[in-house]
């Protein structure tokens, strides 16, 4: 349900950002000489709209077994590896979503069961929301999305898995009763994931299990595009184009663009789809006329150049201009189905690039200043420096003046050298204009977006369970009688154990479960645990803390030194260093911190600045707490002290995120956090009552 939830994650002002001189005579830069050098105003291999005025029912057999078809033809024969690219977000994203995936699979043998777990966690995690982001990791943090951000979801965890995993969209009814004009409506998405030599549609909203049933599939669903890419094996019979989307066929041969209502002289096209950008390039160039549209593949190969008029760019990094001399006016990446990578980080000439739709930008950011989240270079409040480069390239700019107005500057701020200052939360927004200094001819304009945020992104592994997963969308009324009725799916897990506030929290923890609110225990200060070995490396640590009043055991002569330590624990202990002072007059930022035992820590932490919690405004109080959080919270504890050094010794030193990289760089230069053996750090390891108890006594 998302085809009108339209969002631009970065706009770029037609082609004049690309294209310096469009409003200035025409001049042939010299360095462009693949095929030949033309005037933009060309004429794109154009196919009549489809005239279809039946019911959908006559057509989606066709369009069910043309979509397989294509999975197979595309996505296992020609190009398997492309149904396990991970590129969205960064690389830290990328891990921490690989271990959401590790932990909902900890227990699966076979990938179908793999597939299964997946797409069950989804459903239950997943609280169904329209207007939000459908990029997974905003998705996972968040616990929210909308038909499209449970199939990215679903699928970026199944990738990371290395089984293979395809976007497919759409819109579901009865296709007996519906026609075109459903197109009109909104639509819906799905994961079509290959198993066991064939392929299984995934739909947690609609469907408690998978299907194969492709009768099935043709009552219910119209398979439009797969990626956004439409099968259409017989141009004679192409399927119903809806109105508001841009096309690309694949008709058996190749990739070629729909452009009944393609503009004149535009080369190039993006449609922006509930903050998934679809971009293509249309390519001009022709083996008879040697027609070129100026742009060209970085990789050395030539003969992609040489393509028919219509076909798409497919399966490689694109410029517009000489990219080594400095001439490019764009610089973008292509998928091998001819869409364009957005909302990622790729690294491309030792330099990283924040992909935006129809072409990147570098980012001049520091690695640990920025995250991704909707898609957006997103920057904390007070943040003063560089951010991305502009779209043109430093000789194209030469003999021209660059302006910028700032259209949002309570938010940020920002120079023509591509300085900004970040002052408040929000979407900052500036229009760059490139205007040439002899004639005032203007060469070029751009809008740049970030996102302004200090929300502290901290991954929640643990499975909850949703109120109400349903969306609210038509329901099919007469269900194929072998296949589950297509009815919302309910929650199969118990609702979250979390006492209401209302309700009287237990006095004593459960046994398998222990809690910090068993009372001091009536043994010596310095108890015999039967699980702490002693002369072990955490022995006198436990000894200390236990001494200190910081840490108790967990009953009957056990400490649990491999136990897990939640994030209400971790600041528990430092209320009692502080000797628990008291709140009075300090409200509880957080919904999910009811009145419990950690309540005034968690308001006390909040308070000082300590915690800011997990986003959405939420605590987060039961999850185990990572390395990288105790880094964050001790270094904020001790009044954020100015560090020097790097994580260069570990070599998962880059895994650390960014809001934690300073923090980590801190608590291991001054000896709290050490590596985990190998060399490594394991930013995002669970820390255990043993760890912490030796990090808290190193730190008192």
């Amino acid at each position: 349900m998302y085809k009108r939830m339209i969002a631009l994650t970065l706009s770029l002002v037609l082609l004049l950002s690309l294209l310096p001189g469009a409003f200035a005579k025409e001049e042939i830069p010299e360095s462009i000489d693949r095929c030949c050098y033309t005037k933009r105003v060309v004429e794109t291999k154009a196919m009549a709209r489809p005239d279809f005025t039946g019911k959908l029912s006559e057509i989606t057999p066709q369009r069910v077994e043309d979509t397989f078809r294509y999975l197979d033809d595309f996505y296992v024969h020609a190009h398997p590896e492309a149904a396990l690219e991970l590129h969205y977000g960064t690389e830290a994203d990328r891990q921490v979503l690989l271990n959401l995936a590790r932990v909902i699979t900890k227990d699966c043998d076979t990938p179908k069961e793999m597939a299964d777990a997946i797409s069950s966690w989804v459903a239950r995690n997943v609280r169904y929301e329209v207007q939000t982001s459908a990029y997974a990791s905003d998705t996972f943090y968040r616990r929210e999305g909308n038909c499209l951000s449970y199939a990215f979801l679903i699928q970026t965890l199944l990738r990371s898995l290395g089984v293979p995993a395809v976007l497919g969209d759409g819109w579901r009814g009865d296709m007996r009763s519906s026609d075109v004009e459903l197109f009109n409506m909104e639509g819906h998405a799905w994961v079509f994931v290959y198993l066991n030599g064939q392929w299984e549609l995934y739909d947690p909203l609609w469907l408690e299990e998978s299907t194969t049933d492709r009768e099935y599939m043709a009552r219910w669903i119209y398979f439009d595009t797969v990626e956004f890419v439409t099968p259409a094996y017989d141009e004679g019979k192409l399927p119903p184009v809806a109105y508001d989307k841009a096309v690309v066929y694949f008709t058996g041969e190749t990739f070629h663009m729909y452009s009944d209502f393609f503009p004149q002289g535009a080369g190039l096209l993006t449609n922006f789809v509930n903050n998934i950008a679809v971009a293509f390039l249309s390519n001009q160039c022709e083996k008879d006329t040697g027609i070129s549209d100026g742009w060209y593949y970085l990789d050395g190969v030539t003969d992609k150049d040489l393509m028919e008029r219509g076909q798409v760019y497919t399966g490689g990094w694109l410029s517009y201009g000489d990219y080594w001399e400095g001439q490019n006016f764009g610089l973008t990446y292509a998928h091998a189905n001819g869409m364009l990578i957005d909302g990622a980080v790729m690294e491309f000439d030792n330099r990283d690039y924040m992909m935006y739709s129809n072409q990147c930008l570098e980012i001049l950011a520091q690695e640990d200043a920025y995250i991704i989240t909707d898609g957006l270079l997103t920057l904390p409040t007070g943040y003063r420096g560089k951010f991305l480069d502009l779209p043109w390239a430093p000789d194209t700019r030469e003999g021209c003046t660059i302006t910028v107005q700032n259209r949002t500057p309570d938010i940020a701020v920002a120079t023509v050298d591509g300085d900004v200052t970040c002052l408040k939360e929000g979407v900052g927004e500036f229009l760059y204009t490139m205007t040439r200094d002899e004639d005032q001819a203007l060469m070029g304009s751009a809008i740049l977006q970030i996102h302004v945020s200090d929300e502290e992104r901290i991954p929640d592994y643990t499975d909850h369970v949703t109120e109400d997963p349903k969306p609210a969308e038509p329901k099919p009324t007469e269900p194929k009688p072998t296949e589950p009725k297509p009815t919302e799916p309910q929650p199969t897990e118990p609702q979250p154990t979390e006492p209401k506030p209302t309700e009287p929290q237990p006095t004593e923890p459960k046994p398998t479960e222990p809690q910090p609110t068993e009372p001091k225990p009536s043994e010596p200060e310095t108890p015999e645990f039967s699980d702490v070995e002693k002369g072990s490396w955490y022995d006198s640590s436990v000894s200390f803390m236990v001494e200190k009043g910081l840490m108790y055991g967990v009953g009957n002569g056990r400490f649990n030194p491999t136990g897990d330590v939640t994030r209400a624990m971790l600041v528990t202990i430092l209320y009692r260093v502080e000797g628990s002072p008291s709140v009075e007059g300090m409200s509880n930022p957080f919904t999910d911190v009811p009145k419990s035992w950690f309540t005034d820590a968690v308001i006390w932490a909040a308070g000082n600045g300590i915690v800011s919690g997990v986003g959405q405004g939420r605590f987060a109080p039961d999850t185990p707490i990572t390395r990288e959080q105790i880094a964050a919270i001790l270094y904020r504890y001790e009044g954020q002290p100015q560090i020097s050094g790097s994580l260069s010794a570990f070599t998962d030193g880059s895994k650390v995120s960014s809001y934690a990289r300073t923090s980590m760089i801190w608590a291991t230069g001054v000896g709290l956090i050490s590596g985990v053996g190998g060399g490594r750090l394991a930013p995002g390891d669970t820390a255990t009552r043993a760890q912490i108890a030796a990090i808290l006594t190193r730190y008192l």
